[in-house]
């Protein structure tokens, strides 16, 4: 497991990997779970209060009411975090940020910047993971998803930012998500879908790329 520092209400933590070969095997994990923004805070460590919310970033967060906070952070090259959920209940954090540039990368493992799920609230945002590298193989997961609400009207979590940008690739493009949190009490309450972007560089120019906004089944509040 490699992970980084928590987020604080005054201090924001990344993690950042330069290498020349990175290979996470099938035990292993990169992950940044709920170490973006802590409850009730959003970009820019920001507070925000909206009632029941779940917190968003490249998606929407569900909430109760009309207010959300907004989403933010750029597709193509994503390194903010995921926004907490409304301060004012048990919710879920967001999600940290994870930039990984190296020559070769063998995934087989996980990269996860998921939001962190309620047991009373909104769920957290999911994250940024930005990959930069000339070959990725491998079999294993990417997932920046928003965290699941709970309770009857607990928002979830919207899904985070990912991008990968590679020169050539063996990987399942089904294993990367960015997909809302869900409610299973009301799934009116669903977190909204984050981003994919897929930039192949030996065959696009540069900016030039896939981008995809898949719920995966989720349907997004807002």
């Amino acid at each position: 497991l490699l992970e980084s520092q928590a987020t604080t209400s005054t201090v924001e933590h990344t993690l950042l990997i330069q290498a020349t070969s990175v290979t996470v095997d099938s035990s292993s994990r990169i992950d940044v779970t709920a170490k973006g923004y802590p409850l009730g805070y959003t970009l820019g460590l920001n507070p925000y209060t909206a009632a029941t919310a779940g917190g968003s970033h490249g998606g929407y967060g569900a909430s109760a009411t009309a207010f959300v906070c907004p989403v933010y952070g750029d597709f193509r090259s994503p390194n903010t975090l995921g926004s907490g959920a409304d301060g004012a209940t048990a919710g879920g954090a967001g999600a940290g940020s994870i930039f990984l540039v190296a020559t070769n990368l063998v995934l087989d493992g996980w990269l996860q910047a998921d939001g962190a799920s309620s047991y009373s609230g909104g769920g957290g945002a999911g994250g940024s993971i930005r990959v930069n590298v000339n070959s990725f193989t491998g079999t294993g997961s990417i997932s920046a998803n928003g965290g699941m609400g709970q309770g009857a009207a607990g928002g979830g979590g919207g899904g985070g930012r990912i991008a990968l940008n590679y020169n050539s690739i063996s990987f399942p493009e089904f294993s990367i998500h960015a997909a809302g949190g869900g409610n299973a009490e009301n799934s009116a309450y669903n977190g909204s879908a984050g981003t994919v972007y897929i930039e192949d560089k030996s065959k696009d120019g540069l900016g030039i790329g896939s981008l995809v906004v898949d719920g995966e089944g989720v349907v997004g509040r807002f």
